[in-house]
C-alpha cells in the first residue's frame, strides 16, 4: 500500500478510462487496509481507487509499478480477489495513505463481483502497455485528498499548438501587407510591422 499516492482522480491528457467496479476493498498484503469499501478504476496508465462514501479520498498507482498479478478464488465467507505484486516504492514518491509497508503486494477484494472482467481488462492493459506508447504530457498530478478540484495543467502539447497558431497568423498578416491588402493610412509612417495578432507602425 505504500506505493499508492493521493490523487485528484482526474484523467490526464492521453489517459483513457478502461473499466471501473464498485464494492472493492483494498488489502495491504494479507491485512485489510485502513480504508473503507470503494470503487476501483482501471485506466490506460493507472489503477485508481476512490472511497464510495467520501469522493475526495482517492489514491492511485501507475500500472508501470505492477510486476505481475493473479486471481484468488472466493471461499466460504470470502470474496474473490486479485493479488497484485508490485515493484519497490520509488524514493521520490509523493505522499499517500501509507508511508511504508512490509508487504510487496496488494489485494483487490470484489464484494459485488466483477473480478473476472476486471482481471481480463487489466491483463490486456499490462500486455499492451499503452502508458509507454501514449505517455501523459504532464507528470501524474497528485496531492492531498482535499485537492480533488484542482485544475489540470495544459501540458507542452497545448503550448506548442498555441505557438503554431500564432506563427500561422503572423505569416498571414505579413502576406497581406506584401500583397497590398492593407492600405497605408494618410499621414502615417510608411513602415509597418506584423505581430501575431495585429499590425502596428514604427
Amino acid at each position: 500500500m505504500d506505493r499508492f499516492v493521493w490523487s485528484n482522480g482526474l484523467l490526464e491528457m492521453n489517459e483513457t478510462m478502461v473499466i471501473q467496479q464498485r464494492g472493492v476493498r483494498l488489502y495491504d498484503g494479507d491485512e485489510k487496509a485502513k480504508l473503507d469499501v470503494g470503487t476501483v478504476l482501471l485506466s490506460t496508465h493507472r489503477l485508481i481507487w476512490r472511497d464510495q462514501k467520501n469522493n475526495e479520498c482517492c489514491i492511485a498507482i501507475p500500472l508501470s509499478q505492477i510486476v505481475f498479478f493473479e486471481e484468488q478464488a472466493a471461499g466460504v465467507g470470502k470474496s474473490a480477489k486479485i493479488v497484485i505484486h508490485l515493484h519497490p516504492a520509488l524514493s521520490n514518491k509523493e505522499p499517500g495513505p501509507y508511508q511504508q509497508s512490509k508487504y510487496s503486494y496488494i489485494k483487490l477484494s470484489f464484494k459485488e463481483h466483477g473480478q473476472i472482467e476486471f482481471y481480463r481488462r487489466l491483463l490486456e492493459e499490462m500486455t499492451q502497455k499503452r502508458w509507454e506508447q501514449m505517455p501523459v504530457s504532464q507528470p501524474i498530478h497528485t496531492g492531498t485528498a482535499g485537492l480533488a478540484g484542482r485544475t489540470r495543467a495544459v501540458g507542452i502539447v497545448g503550448i506548442e499548438r498555441k505557438l503554431e497558431e500564432k506563427r500561422k497568423e503572423m505569416d498571414k498578416n505579413i502576406s497581406e501587407v506584401r500583397e497590398g491588402g492593407i492600405s497605408q493610412p494618410r499621414g502615417q509612417p510608411s513602415a509597418w510591422v506584423a505581430s501575431p495578432s495585429f499590425l502596428f507602425c514604427i
